[in-house]
């Protein structure tokens, strides 16, 4: 990934996080909801099976738990 992508990525990818989720809001409606990365995204398969897709990366997630694969601004990763 080239670093102004990343730089610029790093605005809108929660921090300090290992996590594509941040800011837990309580909504009236749905009670206490996670704000996702901008990039984060589900998708379905042929199958009609959910998986969880990043736009930054182009690819599906590896960890189905909206861990992290890009590494930016994460706890253990790079911070930009």
């Amino acid at each position: 990934m080239k670093k102004i992508k990343e730089k610029w990525a790093s605005l809108f990818i929660p921090k300090n996080t290992q996590y594509c989720h941040h800011k837990f809001k309580k909504i009236k409606k749905y009670g206490v909801c996670a704000k996702p990365c901008r990039y984060f995204k589900i998708i379905y398969t042929s199958d009609n099976k959910p998986v969880e897709y990043c736009k930054l990366l182009n690819q599906i997630l590896d960890i189905q738990d909206q861990v992290k694969d890009c590494g930016i601004n994460d706890v253990f990763g790079r911070k930009i």
